[in-house]
């Protein structure tokens, strides 16, 4: 185990494309390192079966094909951090994804004495996007995705969690990909500006296997320690 409680890293957002790997390596991390996971999506989820009207919200916008407005989405963080634990790194999923949540993102964390140490981001070549999200499939009921290469489901075309037949989106198709690569980058380019301003942006790349990324990030990760 990686010893986190004498390390400056407190808290990090990991960031990439679709096909990226970032959750692989977030779960792969949990081996290794005792820390609070902090993604959009679950915490939704989670606090929409609480009747959290901010979660309800941003439900109904995703569930229409909709953004979750900023304001829904830094309510929904800002309800949910109090229930984590103060003494561990908190590691979020791509709460920054255009300019404009930076400042939100760093007005959040303050009100938990916190400053962003780290911001990861993991490379991936459009050709290599193409390919891995070309072959991904996903479970509609849990959310997990698979891949025909990377991240085979034990029973062909079901899922490994609960046996509901996987689909493929339809907007997996090497166009579409390119197209919202092109709008991804397009985003990130002053985040990952600002960041590197600041001296605290980590680029990894992520078209290597699984295990030769996760490597990497370990070894830069122990630069902390």
């Amino acid at each position: 185990m990686i010893d986190t409680s004498k390390k400056t890293l407190r808290t990090a957002i990991f960031h990439g494309p679709s096909g990226s790997g970032k959750d692989t390596q977030l779960d792969l991390l949990e081996r290794t390192i005792d820390y609070e996971r902090i993604g959009f999506s679950s915490l939704m989820e989670i606090l929409k079966k609480e009747g959290h009207p901010r979660a309800l919200s941003a439900y109904e916008n995703t569930r229409v094909g909709k953004l979750a407005s900023d304001e829904d989405v830094y309510l929904i963080f800002e309800e949910w951090l109090p229930r984590l634990d103060p003494k561990k790194p908190w590691f979020f999923v791509s709460p920054v994804r255009k300019e404009t949540q930076i400042d939100l993102f760093d007005k959040l964390v303050q009100k938990f004495d916190r400053t962003l140490d780290l911001f990861v981001h993991f490379k991936l070549t459009e050709s290599a996007a193409i390919e891995r999200m070309s072959l991904r499939t996903y479970c509609e009921k849990c959310g997990t995705t698979y891949h025909s290469l990377y991240k085979k489901e034990k029973k062909e075309g079901f899922c490994d969690n609960d046996g509901t037949p996987l689909v493929k989106r339809e907007d997996d198709n090497p166009d579409a990909i390119a197209k919202r690569l092109e709008w991804y980058n397009d985003d990130l380019k002053p985040i990952l500006d600002t960041y590197r301003s600041r001296g605290i942006l980590l680029e990894i790349d992520a078209t290597p296997s699984i295990e030769v990324i996760h490597e990497n990030l370990l070894k830069e990760l122990q630069k902390y320690a």
